[in-house]
């Protein structure tokens, strides 16, 4: 886990320079999530999105070199903490499974994560209000990301990153604080069935 930024720099870095961005590898084996995000690099607009070839064997290797495995000069222009640290927004698609770790990365560096993975399980949703400090995307309406992020208001924003950074210090700033979010929640079902027993 990264340290918490201050609140100062989740609530008040209303400028950032980039709207959304995304840096990581794309895989054969789940769906072309990843491989759609490559589209959506416009720097003119304040997208970065680059990926490149996850290389797990020469298996990998063989695909990759029949589906044109785009050159990594362009991917190996941005860092990945920057990319986070300056963008409004940060894509999170699915990785090898429904989840990635970049969603809990993202909320760490005060960018509001835009999740693009069906079938997402998303943590402690049973106490936590997703839709106030995140966008949901289905990833059929990827195309329609630059659209859907340039609509939503300052306001709005601001909003988003301040809940963004009370649900991350409360529930993600520390491997202790997600324990303690676990049991709380393990603690509320518990108290549940006992209360539906009595009835």
């Amino acid at each position: 886990l990264h340290p918490a930024n201050s609140k100062e720099d989740f609530i008040n870095m209303m400028e950032r320079p980039l709207l959304a961005s995304f840096k990581g590898q794309k895989y054969k084996i789940v769906t072309d999530t990843r491989q759609q995000l490559e589209y959506l690099h416009n720097p003119q607009k304040g997208i970065i999105s680059v990926t490149k070839c996850f290389l797990l064997d020469k298996q990998d290797e063989e695909y990759w070199n029949t589906t044109h495995c785009d050159d990594e000069s362009l991917y190996n222009q941005y860092d990945y903490q920057e990319l986070m640290e300056n963008s409004t927004f940060s894509l999170v698609p699915r990785g090898c499974g429904f989840n990635s770790y970049r969603l809990v990365e993202a909320m760490s560096y005060g960018s509001i994560p835009v999740i693009i993975s069906d079938g997402f399980v998303l943590p402690f949703q049973e106490i936590i209000d997703w839709t106030m400090i995140s966008i949901q995307v289905p990833e059929k309406n990827i195309p329609s990301i630059p659209m859907i992020l340039e609509a939503i208001s300052d306001e709005r924003i601001q909003s988003m990153r301040k809940n963004l950074h009370k649900v991350y210090q409360k529930h993600f700033s520390s491997h202790l604080r997600m324990l303690m979010t676990a049991v709380d929640i393990q603690r509320r079902k518990l108290k549940g069935l006992e209360g539906n027993c009595r009835s």
